[in-house]
């Protein structure tokens, strides 16, 4: 028998997964986003931010959010964990490899030809973050031709199976300040597809202080002025009742 089964005094801190385990009544939120994502209409790359301290239930809210999205065969879901990957380099290409695995499982009369061609896209900006040389080469492949026919060759990939990648990005502020920056650019310069749409999950405060330093004046301030360039629909964890 185990001495912790029927213990009150021991609470794990393990996220949920079901509708039924949801004690703080957060299913109703979690089945709104779903459905707003799954009926869009607009092709655009969409980026919707959950924030809420460390603790709360924000995996807890991804996981729901799945629940609801797994009812939509037309949507591809990705969840991409950042903490997996030493570098900036490993976790870009990582990134894109994990979205073709993804797709090849949805798509079968095409895996070969996506998943060769996003695993290529993904090695041309699977650079390293120290040396100027491997920042200016990123810059001129994002400008480059071929990297645009690439993206509009996935677009239209996408477009013509009728289907929707929606990726998750969990545990974003447990990050160290360089991993949580390259996650921003990921999501702002590389993977702004069409037919894709992000739900991050973070702590506010801490990632806006984290991206301050890089792409600010230090401040709080700078860094949630940078976050609203990126973040389009910005969602706070519903409070639970007491």
């Amino acid at each position: 028998m185990d001495p912790y089964q029927n213990n009150p005094t021991f609470i794990t801190d393990s996220p949920i997964f079901e509708q039924k385990h949801d004690k703080f009544k957060r299913w109703p939120f979690a089945k709104r986003i779903g459905e707003t994502i799954a009926t869009r209409q607009d092709p655009s790359s969409i980026v919707i931010g959950i924030y809420g301290a460390w603790g709360e239930g924000k995996t807890s809210l991804l996981n729901l959010i799945e629940q609801e999205l797994n009812n939509h065969h037309e949507l591809v879901v990705v969840r991409f964990n950042p903490w997996l990957y030493g570098d900036e380099s490993q976790m870009i290409y990582n990134y894109f490899s994990s979205i073709a695995e993804a797709l090849e499982r949805s798509i079968h009369n095409m895996r070969e030809k996506i998943g060769n061609l996003l695993e290529e896209y993904g090695m041309n900006f699977a650079y390293p973050t120290a040396s100027i040389e491997s920042i200016r080469a990123m810059g001129k492949n994002l400008n480059s031709i071929k990297m645009k026919e690439y993206k509009l060759k996935l677009e239209k990939m996408l477009k013509e199976e009728k289907k929707r990648i929606v990726i998750f990005i969990d545990d974003i502020d447990r990050l160290d300040k360089t991993e949580i920056q390259t996650v921003f650019r990921l999501v702002k310069l590389i993977g702004d597809f069409e037919y894709t749409s992000y739900i991050l999950a973070f702590d506010e405060k801490m990632v806006a202080f984290s991206i301050s330093e890089r792409y600010g004046t230090g401040d709080y301030n700078a860094g949630r002025n940078f976050l609203e360039k990126i973040v389009h629909v910005p969602l706070h964890l519903p409070i639970a009742d007491q």
